[in-house]
């Protein structure tokens, strides 16, 4: 996924473990939400954005990105 983008190996290490790390704040047998979910999704998306200012700062000012935060957890509430 991230092999065509200009971005460092240990870079594009730390979003293959935040991308492995998303929804482990679900109950994906029970499909519900686990204790302290929503504390967790909230961690996972502060990582998230420390992520996308590492790569916005590495693609450069002439690439345009978003960062959007994960609904999932509120889809439990």
């Amino acid at each position: 996924m991230t092999d065509s983008f200009p971005l460092s190996e240990e870079l594009k290490a730390e979003l293959a473990d935040w991308i492995g790390d998303y929804g482990e704040w679900i109950d994906m047998e029970a499909d519900t939400l686990k204790p302290g979910g929503l504390e967790l999704e909230a961690k996972h998306d502060e990582r998230g954005r420390e992520l996308f200012k590492k790569v916005k700062a590495s693609l450069g000012e002439g690439v345009s990105i978003v960062f959007v935060p994960s609904p999932s957890g509120q889809w439990y509430k």
